[in-house]
């Protein structure tokens, strides 16, 4: 037989106080403010997954996050199990620990909500990237005779789209040089600028084609370190301001 006063560590005492009718709602107080379980609506119970528990239950099931919380419950002035302490130290405990759970509740909601921007807009500039990759990839193999002669419109704007979502980044992370190098590199991209390629001899127009492809490669990789730092920023703290590689 499973006995509730013979599991986990706490002394007697604790246990009775813990259970008390008069502690039930300071103990799902203090419960939501550790996040060992969730109050439900009577604030009496806890939830526990998707099922609603007395404090008794919950014990059985959750020793440890109950014992955990009976430790941390103020024992009331004067030491004893909870009946003859005043009712407004009880509902001030209990509005204490309301308070910190909703401090805690409200800090990982702003924390992932901008965790989940941060990765919405690394995944946009890396497909933006991506993007002005393969459309001057397409454009320098037209020179060299390896496919039609694209025209050069396509690569500006993509270049524009990239450089708008890195002037985004720019804004929101000031401290994110690394977007403010590429921005600065796409520039004076050389497509943009014109290549001038028609009076060129064969061996200067080599030359600029070679060069403009090791930048365009140049910028994909600056935009992969910058998104990579973007997705886990604790894991890439150099990369938030190392200049744009060579």
């Amino acid at each position: 037989m499973f006995s509730v006063a013979g599991c986990g560590s706490l002394a007697d005492q604790d246990l009775v106080r813990c259970l008390a009718p008069e502690n039930r709602s300071r103990m799902v107080a203090a419960a939501e403010a550790l996040a060992v379980a969730a109050p439900a609506a009577d604030g009496t119970h806890v939830v526990v997954g998707k099922k609603v528990l007395t404090l008794a239950e919950w014990r059985k099931q959750r020793a440890d996050d109950f014992d955990r919380t009976c430790l941390a419950l103020p024992v009331p002035a004067g030491g004893g199990g909870g009946g003859d302490s005043s009712p407004w130290i009880a509902a001030i405990f209990a509005l204490l620990a309301a308070i910190v759970g909703a401090i805690m509740t409200a800090a990982t909601t702003g924390f992932l909500a901008g965790a989940g921007r941060r990765r919405l807009a690394a995944d946009q500039v890396t497909g933006l990237a991506e993007a002005l990759h393969t459309a001057a990839g397409a454009y320098l193999a037209g020179w060299r005779g390896q496919g039609d002669k694209q025209d050069p419109d396509s690569v500006v704007a993509a270049a524009r789209r990239l450089d708008g979502a890195l002037r985004a980044i720019e804004v929101e992370h000031r401290q994110w040089v690394l977007a403010s190098d590429l921005r600065a590199a796409l520039e004076t991209f050389p497509i943009t600028d014109g290549l001038r390629l028609q009076a060129r001899t064969p061996a200067e127009q080599a030359a600029i084609l070679a060069d403009t492809e090791e930048r365009t490669d140049r910028l994909v990789r600056g935009t992969r370190r910058l998104a990579g730092a973007m997705r886990r920023p604790e894991r890439h703290p150099l990369h938030l301001r190392r200049p744009l590689p060579d």
